[in-house]
């Protein structure tokens, strides 16, 4: 069997999604990490993780500290109507991204 090569010289494939050859020279440069930068697209980001997440961190804060029956409470009263209906919603959404698809 032949070994792969380029320009005469031997290579190998070392990275499943992205060929890359051992004759190919690596600078100190390539190998840093990129510098964070902080604008005002990156600000609105943050904003807008921050609201989404804001409603799971507080269901993770009230299950983490003692709130007497809060959790007894829920169970006689919303959750098991909370819980259907985050079924439904997965299943709808499983279904129509089944029947439509993604792109």
């Amino acid at each position: 069997m032949r070994t792969p090569s380029f320009r005469g010289r031997p290579f190998r494939i070392f990275d499943a999604l992205h060929m890359t050859t051992s004759i190919m020279p690596v600078s100190s440069a390539s190998r840093r990490l990129p510098r964070l930068r902080f604008n005002l697209w990156s600000a609105g980001a943050l904003i807008i993780a921050l609201a989404v997440a804001a409603p799971i961190f507080t269901v993770l804060g009230l299950a983490f500290t003692d709130t007497s029956d809060i959790w007894t409470h829920l169970y006689k009263t919303v959750l098991g109507l909370y819980l259907e209906r985050t079924i439904t919603l997965m299943f709808g959404v499983g279904i129509g991204t089944l029947v439509i698809g993604t792109g």
